[in-house]
């Protein structure tokens, strides 16, 4: 990921957890099961899985996340998945993604907390954008 963008360093995903070793986690686990159930992959979803990884929780590098998870009074943690979309949309260019995959890339980051099946009409138009 090209640190120059996101400061994934000083960024917390959760409490006392950075950003880039959240994602170091979860590129190994992802790895990890691939090996153990000898799964093969293309490179092309090799490499759209690891930007889901990478750009997933990129919107809680945002000020207002930031302020929340230190505690600071009168904040809220908003909603990190929008902004993570709202952080790829903005940096596109320098994202090196397939544009053939980057809807379901937006698609993935977007709900991935979220329950999939009941929400792909209101997901639509944000998609439709893209």
């Amino acid at each position: 990921m090209d640190s120059s963008i996101w400061d994934i360093d000083n960024c917390f995903s959760h409490p006392n957890k950075i950003l880039s070793v959240h994602i170091k986690e979860i590129k190994y686990f992802f790895n990890e099961l691939l090996n153990f159930y000898d799964i093969k992959v293309s490179d092309e979803i090799k490499d759209l899985i690891e930007k889901v990884i990478e750009l997933h929780d990129i919107g809680k590098c945002r000020k207002e996340f930031q302020d929340y998870i230190r505690g600071k009074e009168n904040t809220s943690k908003g909603n990190h998945s929008i902004w993570s979309l709202e952080e790829i949309y903005k940096n596109f260019d320098k994202l090196n993604i397939n544009k053939q995959l980057l809807q379901l890339l937006i698609f993935l980051v977007l709900k991935h907390h979220s329950n999939l099946s009941l929400s792909f009409e209101k997901s639509r138009d944000i998609l439709s954008k893209i």
